[in-house]
């Protein structure tokens, strides 16, 4: 075995912090016979690396199966998993859509509010209303860059929302799960 494996290995091993020290040397020597055993055939060990793929990925894949097949979670790790996905999936089925409604709908104002000023401006059309009939037809340009800054930042706040809930939800799968 060469060098590339032998760092291969190791960097597998490093990243089954879960196991025990005995299913850490079992999973590791599984891993470098089926190595062994390619090289045997006479593939190359650079092709033999790059079909089991990233070590990092291979070592959450076996993590993975270790808690599905191999862990017995206690009733209070169950619920706690069991309601993070329950709660966070009705709750998402609400939230993300609005969010990202809101967010798209206020940049889409804030896009198009200066230019339908300018042109009610210029052209008064009738169909494009700015205010009542008290304010002066000069005005209409400033009150649409306010119109659109305000929507400008309402999409912000909004886009600004979203990323924090899917970050929160992300980090609250990776305590669950770990």
């Amino acid at each position: 075995m060469g060098p590339k494996s032998v760092a291969y290995l190791e960097q597998f091993e490093r990243k089954l912090e879960k196991f025990s020290e005995d299913e850490r040397k079992d999973v590791v020597q599984e891993i470098r016979g089926h190595i062994e055993e390619r090289l045997l055939q006479g593939q190359l060990e650079v092709t033999i690396l790059a079909n089991l793929g990233d070590p990092k990925k291979l070592a959450k894949a076996y993590t993975g199966d270790y808690y599905l097949h191999r862990s017995k979670p206690s009733v209070l790790q169950m619920f706690s998993i069991g309601s993070y996905y329950v709660g966070s999936s009705i709750l998402s089925m609400m939230v993300i859509p609005l969010l990202f409604t809101v967010a798209l709908g206020f940049l889409f104002c804030a896009i198009i509010a200066i230019p339908l000023g300018v042109l009610d401006t210029l052209f008064e059309f009738s169909w494009i209303e700015i205010g009542s009939s008290v304010l002066p037809r000069s005005l209409y340009i400033p009150v649409t860059v306010l119109i659109s800054l305000a929507s400008y930042i309402i999409y912000y706040l909004s886009k600004k929302a979203l990323k924090a809930y899917l970050k929160f939800l992300s980090f609250t799968h990776r305590r669950v799960t770990s």
